[in-house]
């Protein structure tokens, strides 16, 4: 568990360390760089890390369950965190409304923020033997 919960904790700060690097590179150009390469890789390493972080959340949310049962669910919550990502960004392009690129990243910079949290949560919470 240990392993697990301290994978989790990687993949949720690079999530949002590597989406927030991303609005950063972003706004330094003033919007116009949306297609650069490093917007790009940083949008890849954060998703990459988004869907890790959500296979190895789910696992350790369900500890008690089998080892088989926390793979499956592990699996699983992939494409429901795709799904809710695409979600949430449909909801903020429905409630915020304007033209700017920053309409386009605010639903990856509230998942990444949100993700951040929860791994600098977990890693200043003691451990559970």
């Amino acid at each position: 568990m240990r392993i697990l919960r301290t994978t989790f904790i990687v993949f949720a700060v690079s999530c949002g360390a590597a989406w927030l690097t991303k609005m950063a590179a972003i706004a330094a150009t003033g919007g116009a760089e949306t297609d650069a390469l490093i917007v790009a890789i940083l949008w890849t390493i954060g998703m990459l890390t988004f869907l890790l972080a959500s296979a190895t959340g789910t696992a350790l949310l369900l500890h008690r369950l089998p080892v088989w049962a926390r793979w499956a669910a592990g699996a699983l919550a992939v494409p429901v965190a795709f799904v809710l990502l695409n979600l949430l960004d449909a909801v903020t392009k429905a409630s915020y409304r304007s033209d700017s690129w920053f309409r386009d990243e605010l639903s990856l910079v509230l998942a990444g923020v949100l993700l951040a949290a929860l791994g600098v949560r977990m890693l200043s919470s003691p451990q559970r033997t």
